[in-house]
Formats: C-alpha cells, sequence, structure tokens
C-alpha cells in the first residue's frame, strides 16, 4: 500500500482486512473523477481480470449506486427483469463490492437527483459526519411526514450527485494458467 497517498494507503490498509483470508490487494489503484453530468453506465465486472472484492472510497460527493439484474443469461438473473436496488454512497464513505451484487447484477453511478430509502437517522448522519471529520451541515435525510421524531428504516436521503471522485482498489486477480 506504500504507493498511495498517506491518508488512502492508511485507509485501504484498514479496508482490506476486511477480505477474506489469504487475499490481497492489488498494488495498482485507480481515481474516478466524475464531472456533476457524468455517470458509470450499468456494467458486471470481469473477475478473471479484477479480483472478487473491490473497495471504493466516495471523495467529494454523495452519489447513488443502483443495481439491476445482468441481462446475461450466463449471470442467472433474468428471473428479476424489473429489480432495482439504490444504494446511497454518502461522501467519505467507503464500500467493499463483493459476490452476487458484483458479479452477476449491473452496477451503475447516477448523475442528478435521487430520492433513496435508509435506515439511517439524521442523528446517526451527523455522528458519520462528525467521525469523518466533516463541517456539519443541511442533514440530507428527510423524515416521513407526520412522523414526530426520527424512524429508523422509514426514512428518505435526497441525494442531488456533484463533481465526484472515488478511489478504487481491487483485490488481486486469481493466477489463470
Amino acid at each position: 500500500m506504500d504507493e498511495l497517498p498517506g491518508d488512502v494507503a492508511k485507509i485501504a490498509q484498514r479496508a482490506a482486512l476486511h477480505l477474506p483470508a489469504g487475499r490481497d490487494l492489488q498494488q495498482a489503484w485507480h481515481v474516478i473523477d466524475l464531472a456533476p453530468s457524468g455517470e458509470i453506465f450499468p456494467h458486471v465486472d470481469n473477475s478473471d481480470h479484477l479480483g472478487e472484492h473491490i473497495i471504493g472510497i466516495s471523495c467529494l460527493s454523495d452519489a447513488v449506486m443502483r443495481f439491476t439484474p445482468s441481462p446475461h443469461p450466463e449471470h442467472g438473473c433474468a428471473a428479476l427483469p424489473d429489480a432495482q436496488v439504490d444504494v446511497w454512497l454518502p461522501r467519505r464513505s467507503l464500500y467493499v463490492m463483493a459476490g452476487e451484487c458484483r458479479l452477476k447484477w449491473q452496477h451503475a453511478v447516477l448523475r442528478g437527483t435521487h430520492s433513496v430509502p435508509t435506515d439511517v437517522t439524521p442523528a446517526q448522519w451527523g455522528d458519520m459526519m462528525a467521525k469523518a471529520g466533516a463541517q456539519v451541515t443541511e442533514c440530507p435525510i428527510q423524515l416521513p411526514s407526520g412522523s414526530g421524531g426520527e424512524q429508523q428504516g422509514r426514512n428518505t436521503v435526497c441525494v442531488t450527485r456533484n463533481r465526484r471522485m472515488s478511489v478504487i482498489l481491487r483485490e488481486q486477480a486469481k493466477q489463470r494458467f
């Protein structure tokens, strides 16, 4: 991890602890820089070349990653043609993708503004931002109307994606001879 900038290397080393035993991250890493109008189109990663796990570190802007069933029969999702899962990626968050969500479902990073259901409450969001060292501004989480307080699992976050940068770390791919 010594090729990564100092703070990113520390985060990557901690994240790598969550990989299964015997798995290592590639020394290579890349940064994706998306303009507010940019997006990553739906795709399924190739684990033969990119390993089974990736770790993403979200920077600059919140984003929404959308998962939809792959249209390719070999991925085994044909029975779910209308399924869709939107995941909120707060800025300064870290995510690990592996298994079916990475290798069978398409994933995309959306542009624009989207409302996403979340289990996170406004108080939890404030705690997360404080732990990340962020200046807490207006909370993006909206409570259901008439709820009278925080209800976990029924809240919505309104995500407007601006310029987004992410650092992507990949597991070393298995050697094929």
